[in-house]
């Protein structure tokens, strides 16, 4: 799944071209349903300018003319595609210049919907700061992360907490910081909390930098992958000697059907955990 390195690295390319494009027509394909209507799509969508691109954590979100937005979540499977296509595109906008903007997904999970100011104010209520573009300070982090009785990795992921941190840049963090994934929230120190903050603050700044992680089927608007991947510190990376020690060797296991990945040895889990 997309998180917020590639919604970001998305956000920034779609402000380079799309700002001041018309919408001229609107295509499905594979009887995929608009939403909430077509109707809305033609009074809403049709013939209405993109006046602002912006993002909401992993929410993507085109302001129309209209007064109405266009938003879209990726999921596990989705790409935002601009003057390249895939097999498995549902939703074409063709705008003036002769460009075109694509919606793609495998799976019905993601969507791409019109919204208006009601329903967008009440996602954002809806979900925490994030940690990246001076979003949330290292207090309030510390002080909503020391509150929950929950595993620390589970928290992080928690996105009405804290928007956007998935589950590789969580593993990556929690690295980092010699925490382990399963240590519980509140039985960290504000020390390690402010730690682990910056950590989370370097993978995403990392993510971004590479163009994000491409593991699954996320590409840039142009269809090229990103390369953070490469660039992982703990995630994925199962049986490797940790860089860190140097002795212990990466395991894997899951927490509530997560991947989870750490160094036994830089990461020990608290006997009170």
């Amino acid at each position: 799944m997309p998180e917020l390195p590639e919604i970001i690295v998305i956000r920034n390319d779609l402000i380079n071209v799309l700002p001041g494009k018309k919408i001229l027509s609107v295509k499905t394909f594979n009887d995929y349903p608009l939403n909430p209507s077509k109707s809305h799509f033609d009074k809403y969508v049709l013939n209405t300018t993109i006046v602002e691109v912006l993002n909401i954590a992993k929410l993507i979100v085109l302001k129309l003319s209209s007064g109405y937005y266009l938003c879209s979540h990726l999921k596990m499977t989705g790409n935002i595609l601009f003057n390249t296509k895939d097999e498995y595109v549902k939703i074409s906008l063709f705008l003036n210049g002769g460009d075109e903007l694509h919606y793609s997904t495998i799976r019905k999970l993601g969507y791409f919907e019109v919204w208006d100011q009601k329903k967008l104010d009440s996602y954002t209520q809806k979900i925490g700061k994030t940690a990246l573009e001076a979003n949330l300070e290292a207090s309030e982090f510390i002080s909503l992360i020391s509150k929950k009785k929950t595993v620390i990795r589970n928290a992080l992921l928690d996105q009405s907490l804290i928007s956007g941190i998935g589950n590789i840049y969580a593993n990556d963090a929690l690295f980092l910081s010699k925490i382990h994934p399963r240590t519980k929230a509140n039985t960290l120190t504000q020390g390690q909390l402010k730690i682990l903050f910056k950590n989370l603050q370097f993978v995403l700044n990392e993510g971004v930098k590479n163009r994000g992680s491409s593991m699954n089927r996320y590409k840039d608007i142009f269809g090229i992958q990103g390369s953070q991947q490469e660039h992982f510190w703990v995630y994925g990376k199962k049986g490797n000697v940790c860089t860190h020690c140097k002795v212990g060797k990466i395991e894997f296991e899951k927490v509530n059907g997560r991947g989870t990945y750490y160094c036994p040895q830089c990461q020990i889990l608290p006997q009170t955990a």
